[in-house]
């Protein structure tokens, strides 16, 4: 997929699915689901979480060795910063503000170690305070089809196109 996604407000399933065959077919090989909770109150609007979001990333690329300004380097060669998949949820108000993400985890690295590491950058991300996540391993198509659920329903809005490096 190119850098800016266009979204046909009247083909939501080709975007679904265009998204979803990126996250289980791709180059990047998503083998890890995340979902990452803000604390109540802690964001309120859309853009504040995909600064917060942004931050993670930038944590996580310098963690796992890629170079830490995304948007700057993804332009050029997307292999130059990792794989992250991030999908927004809630609007702030009446539903929670979170993130889906799929992620590249390392071989030599457990699933215990890996959401270790998740969990401590979401924690520096958060200023100390502590938001939820979850960390697993991603055994079928059924995480994308889950994380992208809101393109069915008129939320055009879900994908970060800001954090989104999907190759």
């Amino acid at each position: 997929m190119s850098n800016q996604i266009y979204i046909n407000p009247f083909n939501r399933s080709a975007l679904q699915q265009a998204i979803i065959d990126d996250i289980t077919n791709g180059e990047a090989d998503f083998n890890c689901a995340v979902t990452l909770t803000f604390p109540e109150r802690f964001v309120k609007t859309r853009q504040e979480a995909q600064q917060r979001c942004s931050i993670f990333r930038n944590k996580y690329n310098k963690a796992f060795g890629y170079s830490v300004n995304h948007r700057r380097y993804a332009k050029h060669d997307k292999k130059l910063s990792a794989p992250f998949a991030a999908i927004i949820e809630g609007n702030g108000n009446d539903v929670h503000l979170h993130y889906h993400l799929a992620l590249h985890r390392p071989e030599h690295i457990s699933v215990e170690r890996f959401a270790q590491i998740v969990s401590l950058l979401w924690t520096e991300t958060l200023d100390g305070n502590e938001g939820r996540n979850t960390v697993e391993d991603m055994y079928s198509a059924g995480w994308a089809g889950y994380i992208t659920k809101e393109f069915s329903t008129g939320n055009t809005d879900a994908i970060d196109e800001k954090n989104y490096n999907v190759y």
